[in-house]
């Protein structure tokens, strides 16, 4: 098993880590029932500021990847946080469309240094196992607040008003910034060691990233596909009201909580690519289950029809992700920063395209969802095999071989 490569730092930063994951999609999710409100107040291309701050959380990790690897991730964190902060705190007092939109894309721009430093700061910590091991309880994190944000939401737009979903981003910001100031380490290797010049590999030069980063891509577009179809699926197909698509909903978020958390025990036993390759064939499977009960009932309206392969398949999905981020970014001793900027803007463009291929399709959502989700399976279990192949389990997964003294 491996053992942090900075141990003194290794406890504080990942609980920054864990705490940073959360900024991004809270500031989508929480405000996500207050949306028609602000249609209302604002204009009906309201809707559009999701899409606006998913963008500028895509690319702006390009920005402060490289940026984080020069200055530290301490002081790109604790900026990013404070000006989220700021911004979130004009967003309250907004009073146009333009306004609006233009505060949300800035937004998305800060958030994305939060999600940049969480993922490279494991990286800083970690190698092997324990890495890919942090990646996954972060993606438990990062799905704990789909469970539980749309509810805050609503019931303070419920309450108030949507300003006042603004107001709260303002103030986790705020505690936030104030929080890393006092607990969070410096983790960039360089700064650590007194500077000088290190090698460093370039994310688009390595195989190993180039490979595991597909899978990462591919896996967050079943994720943000499953997100997009589900809505309809549930409330128009199956007839859901939306309370009742609020409360599956946050369950099935509950769930790969905690199926992310116990795939990283399982990680720590068996190691990340054993879990990837399970994960993958438990994709498949729910692929394939969901193609073939809708296809073989299709008269059959029962929720449990769609939900028993798709909860399969959400399993899977959250085991994929941390192995696979883990093994991805293992090359990158130094210049993780980067490697995590570029990874991230690849899922977000990938996973966007994804989603929207996936609503113009002109097919049955079961057979899009098994289709898109059978074929990431495949390929990251093809990945998977060549990776083996060509540079062995051990430097895969960073373990130290012994090499036996010659007689």
């Amino acid at each position: 098993m491996t053992s942090p490569q900075n141990p003194h730092i290794g406890r504080p930063a990942i609980l920054a880590a864990r705490a940073l994951i959360m900024l991004s999609p809270l500031g989508v999710d929480i405000y996500l029932p207050a949306v028609p409100q602000i249609a209302e107040d604002l204009g009906s291309q309201a809707s559009l500021s999701i899409s606006i701050y998913l963008a500028g959380l895509g690319l702006g990790q390009l920005v402060w990847g490289p940026l984080s690897d020069r200055m530290g991730r301490r002081p790109v964190a604790i900026w990013g946080c404070s000006l989220f902060a700021l911004l979130s705190l004009l967003i309250v007092f907004s009073e146009g469309l333009p306004e609006f939109l233009g505060l949300r894309l800035l937004q998305g721009i800060m958030a994305s240094s939060a999600a940049v430093c969480a993922t490279a700061m494991v990286r800083d910590c970690y190698s092997g196992k324990d890495a890919a091991r942090e990646y996954s309880i972060l993606m438990g994190v990062l799905n704990a607040v789909p469970f539980a944000a749309p509810l805050i939401g609503g019931i303070l737009t419920a309450w108030f008003s949507w300003r006042s979903c603004f107001a709260v981003l303002t103030g986790f910001g705020i505690f936030l910034t104030t929080w890393l100031a006092w607990r969070m380490p410096e983790t960039t290797p360089k700064r650590i060691e007194g500077g000088g010049t290190h090698t460093q590999i370039l994310p688009w030069t390595s195989p190993v990233f180039l490979g595991f980063s597909v899978c990462c891509c591919m896996g967050l577009g079943v994720v943000l596909s499953y997100v997009t179809l589900i809505p309809y699926t549930l409330m128009e197909g199956y007839g859901l009201s939306s309370l009742e698509f609020g409360a599956l909903f946050a369950t099935n978020a509950g769930l790969i909580s905690l199926v992310c958390i116990a795939f990283s025990r399982l990680i720590a036993r068996k190691g990340p690519l054993a879990v990837l390759r399970l994960s993958a064939l438990l994709m498949l499977g729910g692929g394939v289950l969901l193609v073939l009960c809708l296809s073989a009932w299709p008269d059959v309206r029962h929720v449990a029809l769609f939900m028993g392969p798709v909860a399969l398949i959400c399993i899977g999905f959250s085991g994929l992700m941390g192995p696979a981020r883990g093994l991805a970014m293992q090359p990158f001793e130094r210049g993780s920063g980067k490697a995590s900027a570029v990874l991230g803007t690849a899922q977000m463009l990938w996973a966007a395209a994804t989603s929207a291929v996936a609503l113009v399709l002109p097919l049955p959502s079961h057979l899009i969802l098994g289709g898109i989700t059978a074929l990431t399976a495949i390929v990251s279990l093809v990945i998977a095999k060549i990776m083996v192949r060509r540079y062995g389990v051990n430097v895969l997964e960073g373990r130290t071989v012994r090499v036996q003294p010659e007689v």
